[in-house]
């Protein structure tokens, strides 16, 4: 994805706080994030909210330990990575709509449009590789928010 600074772009997928990338390494915002070894070492861009957040906007999607959002350690082949539970799932079902919505609007609660409280995505310079197995491409990580 070619990016230039101050464009604005529509983005999904995960994303974490700037408490996780700011201010590190490469090797150490891999660890952070979940991304394997050398991902992050021809460079990546860190894109950043400009707008807050509603609850209507995101799904929770736990922690970098745990990839993918889903419960678990990432697996060695893809078929058994997609059995992993959901954890947004796993959420509803032990909250219901109207308790995941009243987590949502909690969390939401901590986010700024500052500081290392503000929502940023890391993309990678080096593509995802359809190759490696999940276990090794997006390897447990040191529990950053997602």
């Amino acid at each position: 994805m070619a990016l230039t600074v101050g464009t604005s772009v529509q983005l999904s997928g995960n994303v974490t706080t700037l408490l996780w990338i700011a201010a590190r390494a490469p090797r150490a915002v891999e660890q952070s994030l979940g991304y394997g070894a050398g991902r992050l070492a021809q460079g990546y861009w860190i894109v950043l909210l400009k707008e807050m957040l509603a609850p209507a906007d995101f799904e929770f999607d736990g922690t970098t330990m745990r990839s993918g959002g889903r419960e678990g350690l990432p697996r060695a082949n893809d078929a058994a990575d997609a059995l992993r539970p959901r954890v947004h799932d796993r959420i509803v079902q032990d909250y219901g709509n109207a308790g995941y919505r009243n987590l949502q609007m909690a969390a939401l609660r901590s986010v700024t449009l500052q500081g290392t409280g503000r929502i940023a995505k890391v993309i990678p310079l080096t593509p995802n590789n359809p190759a490696l197995a999940p276990d090794i491409q997006d390897p447990k990580a040191h529990g950053g928010i997602q």
